[in-house]
């Protein structure tokens, strides 16, 4: 069996158009929740669950994210930062960080937060043998609309972005084990990540999924960021 991960990459770097204008002057991630930027709470419970190290992935004003967080000391774990352009994909981000990622290591977009327990996530990752793993929420209560399916193995057998197809049934909260291999299928260009190698990993039987009924709170826009600040402060 592989060691657990130790290292967490953030997915950081995108302008959050939806949060304006909060992100007039500030980069999504330090959207304020209750006097805190709402990535503070995504380091904590990093901290929390095991890890050590964290490598952000940045784009807009990452000078502010830098200024805050520094080498991760104050937090209790070693921050890196890798830095493009705002207008760099996810996969572009990824791609430019590739020489400080570990051979296993869990990635997280910094849009939400969800109190999943990485010890059970990564027991079903150990007990499986794909090299990709993302959480599912199963969405049962309509919370948003669906953008995969899963099929009776575990795997994910279908990815919409669009969230156009039919029979979709739960949502990808951004929250994924990978192993570094899977990093190989980014195409050249500026590619998305999830467009570009979900729908590979998919073809090889090869994405697996972490499914929960645990709610998630999301910072995609303003009226979500305000649910999200009412829920951190009666339960963090």
């Amino acid at each position: 069996m592989k060691d657990r991960p130790r290292q967490a990459v953030i997915l950081a770097g995108g302008r959050g158009t939806r949060l304006r204008p909060l992100t007039d002057d500030l980069p999504k991630p330090m959207a304020p929740v209750n006097d805190r930027p709402f990535i503070a709470y995504l380091v904590d419970q990093l901290r929390e669950q095991g890890f050590e190290r964290i490598l952000m992935l940045l784009g807009y004003r990452a000078d502010a994210v830098i200024a805050h967080f520094g080498d991760g000391r104050d937090y209790g774990v070693e921050i890196d930062y890798s830095v493009l352009p705002a207008e760099a994909e996810t996969g572009t981000r990824i791609k430019n960080g590739y020489e400080s990622i570990d051979s296993l290591f869990f990635l997280m977009y910094c849009d939400n937060y969800g109190p999943v327990d990485f010890t059970e996530m990564w027991r079903f990752y150990s007990a499986n043998d794909w090299s990709a793993q993302v959480v599912v929420y199963r969405n049962r209560d309509g919370l948003t609309r669906s953008n995969l399916k899963v099929g009776p193995d575990g795997r994910v057998v279908v990815y919409d972005k669009t969230r156009r197809s039919e029979g979709l049934a739960g949502v990808d909260i951004g929250f994924l084990i990978l192993d570094r291999s899977v990093l190989d299928l980014l195409p050249d260009g500026n590619p998305s990540f999830e467009a570009t190698v979900y729908p590979a990993l998919i073809l090889q039987g090869n994405l697996g999924a972490y499914e929960t009924d645990q709610r998630y709170y999301s910072i995609g826009s303003l009226e979500r960021l305000r649910e999200t600040e009412r829920h951190l402060a009666l339960t963090v």
